[in-house]
């Protein structure tokens, strides 16, 4: 996907190959999962298609629908992802040290405990957030383009725990209705 937005219209419809969103930090493209579930494994750069203010994702869900990503999933840059509907991503997220911006008012679930991020934070306030990290985790300051996001600031409940290392807080996190910081559980 280099440019816009792609939507899926049923779960197999980009077959099984591996899927690459956007080209570079500051792409502009979006891979709107449309309530769909998705088991390819993706590689995301970039703002995705709503730009430096957008709430939309370069991993997104348009729909009322949930939608689940199950594949791996690469950061080939820093990268947003999120929208106005819930996403679960529950294959293995590697951040290759890039950070990932959360935006859009849906819900967002990372549970894969082997993920690999290094540092969260959103774009404006977004919907409840559920992260399992499986290494070091920074909530702080993330780089993507032209633009810096700092910390969490969630309209619902906000869950962030690694399962090994330290979760490092070195931003502001708020949350609507409950938040829960973990390091090292399992």
């Amino acid at each position: 996907v280099g440019a816009g937005i792609l939507r899926m219209g049923n779960d197999g419809a980009l077959g099984a190959s591996a899927v690459t969103v956007g080209s570079n930090s500051s792409s502009l493209a979006s891979l709107d999962l449309n309530g769909q579930t998705l088991a390819n494994a993706l590689t995301l750069w970039g703002y995705g298609s709503g730009g430096a203010s957008g709430v939309v994702g370069a991993l997104t869900n348009s729909s009322a629908t949930a939608a689940t990503a199950s594949g791996p999933v690469g950061l080939g840059s820093a990268s947003s992802l999120g929208g106005s509907g819930a996403i679960t991503v529950s294959g293995v997220v590697t951040a290759n040290g890039n950070g990932l911006v959360l935006v859009g008012a849906g819900a967002d679930t990372l549970s894969n405990t082997s993920n690999a991020l290094s540092t969260l934070a959103s774009g404006g306030s977004v919907g409840s957030l559920a992260v399992t990290n499986g290494a070091a985790l920074a909530i702080g300051s993330v780089s993507l383009g032209a633009t810096s996001y700092s910390g969490i600031a969630s309209g619902g409940a906000v869950s962030v725990a690694t399962t090994a290392g330290n979760l490092t807080v070195s931003s502001a996190v708020s949350a609507g209705t409950s938040l829960e910081l973990a390091a090292g559980t399992s």
